[in-house]
């Protein structure tokens, strides 16, 4: 019962930061094709993720408030549930910023900037719905353009993950990571209102592990009523067999 309170609250919530949101007077009518375009959203991602072992499945309620095109502030709250814990409950929540000082539409380099997100441990560990630890990842992204149609956005994110700070039993190592991630999102416009990224990344949350993971993800996304935004995209990692599917809906402010 008090997770069916919780869903009704998280809902009737949302509803009414939207109706708040498009009272504040921020940036509106940016591009949702292109993520240094900032401006003010509302975001709700259902999102599953597979792996050999075990499966989670939930939702995050993502927003971002845009000040102007070169300031934009967000924050994330999931919700999840954990079929190798049986648990479901709150995951771990977000705080971000991301500054883009290097606007030119005109030029190839369109934008240069910088992003910075910091996850708080306020999922469980134990349950397997949270790292367990702070984690800051600051990051340095640009984007490219080639046509109307065609843009390249490399991205470059340094990752510090603490050592877990919940109360885990039998834990074999707790200790500060550091990681790294670069990726180049590849993004097409097939008209005005739709568009496809194709996104292969190399990341690792430890560069003490020689691991390093191959990701792919593959997204589309269209504009309705120049109000709404509908995604979809499937991430797979193909070193540690883990499948992710999401679907969003948004509001554009």
């Amino acid at each position: 019962m008090k997770y069916f309170s919780m869903i009704i609250f998280l809902v009737t919530s949302s509803m009414a930061t939207a109706q708040l949101m498009d009272k504040i007077k921020t940036r509106s009518g940016g591009d949702p094709a292109i993520p240094t375009d900032l401006f003010t959203r509302y975001d709700s991602h259902f999102e599953a993720s597979f792996d050999a072992e075990t499966y989670l499945v939930g939702n995050i309620w993502s927003i971002a408030f845009a000040f102007n095109n070169k300031y934009q502030v967000n924050a994330n709250a999931p919700l999840a549930y954990s079929g190798k814990s049986n648990k479901f409950g709150l995951g771990d929540a977000e705080l971000g910023f991301v500054s883009i000082p290097l606007l030119d539409s005109a030029a190839f380099l369109t934008a240069l900037g910088y992003k910075l997100q910091v996850s708080i441990p306020t999922g469980s560990f134990n349950n397997n719905l949270g790292i367990g630890a702070f984690r800051v990842a600051p990051a340095i992204i640009a984007n490219f353009k080639f046509s109307e149609k065609f843009y390249l956005l490399p991205e470059f994110i340094y990752f510090f993950t603490s050592k877990v700070l919940q109360s885990v039993p039998d834990l074999p190592s707790n200790s500060d990571q550091h990681g790294l991630d670069a990726s180049i999102k590849m993004v097409y416009k097939p008209t005005d209102n739709s568009w496809i990224w194709l996104t292969p990344s190399l990341n690792t949350f430890d560069l003490a592990d020689s691991n390093t993971d191959f990701e792919l993800e593959v997204l589309y996304g269209v504009k309705l009523l120049n109000r709404v935004g509908l995604t979809a995209y499937i991430r797979n990692n193909f070193d540690n067999n883990t499948f992710i599917f999401q679907f969003t809906n948004s509001i554009f402010f």
